[in-house]
This record gives C-alpha cells, sequence and structure tokens, in this order.
C-alpha cells in the first residue's frame, strides 16, 4: 500500500501581535477567531488581523502550545491559561467596591474610639 502523504495546510492569514509581533495561520483558523471575536480583519491582500485585547493573544499563543502537565513550567502555563479564561469574563462592579470599603471602614474602626455615655 501506498502511504498517502498529509496535505501541508496553507497558512495565508496573518496575524499581527501587540508588540508587532507577525504570524501565519491558516485561513480557516483566522475567520474562525474573527467570529469568535478574537482578531479584528484589518486588510485583505495578505488577509491580515489584530487581536483585540492583550489576554487574547496570550490564549491563542498558549492553546496552540503542546503542554506536557508533568513539566512543572508547562503546568504553570495551564494554571495560567486557566486564569486568563476565568478573568476575561470578570466584570468588576465599581459602586460594589467603593460600598464595601465604607462598610470596612466602620467596621474596622475600634469600639473605644466610640463615645459611650
Amino acid at each position: 500500500m501506498a502511504k498517502e502523504k498529509k496535505k501541508k495546510k496553507k497558512k495565508t492569514a496573518l496575524v499581527v501581535c501587540r508588540d508587532r509581533k507577525e504570524f501565519w495561520t491558516t485561513q480557516k483558523q483566522f475567520w474562525q477567531w474573527v467570529r469568535e471575536g478574537v482578531v479584528e480583519k484589518t486588510d485583505d491582500h495578505p488577509l491580515t488581523g489584530t487581536f483585540r485585547r492583550d489576554h487574547e493573544e496570550l490564549m491563542v499563543m498558549v492553546s496552540n502550545t503542546v503542554l506536557n502537565l508533568a513539566h512543572p513550567n508547562h503546568m504553570r502555563a495551564h494554571l495560567f491559561l486557566k486564569d486568563v479564561l476565568a478573568s476575561a469574563q470578570q466584570v468588576i462592579d465599581e459602586n460594589w467596591e467603593r460600598q464595601n470599603e465604607q462598610w470596612n471602614l466602620i467596621l474596622d474602626t475600634p469600639i473605644t474610639d466610640y463615645e459611650l455615655s
């Protein structure tokens, strides 16, 4: 039986990182990232785009690396990726933070500071 050669995917789409590093990917992967809101298309010839947010770039970089979880650095990278993914959904309510700080100021005041009669 003749061995079938794997067809090499053509990397014809360019993605530019925030630090101006460039890497090539397939058009299929590029359009998937555009649909997911990870990449914003900037040009047609060649197909070019940029990452919308800083953490998107990091997620793509780590997810495209084959991680060996037995290796300490890879385990650290995997845990870091989980943190990045979790923080991407995080919403900070500034009013709640401000109110919480006010309550903490009141609750942290020692009872001896109050004049009791």
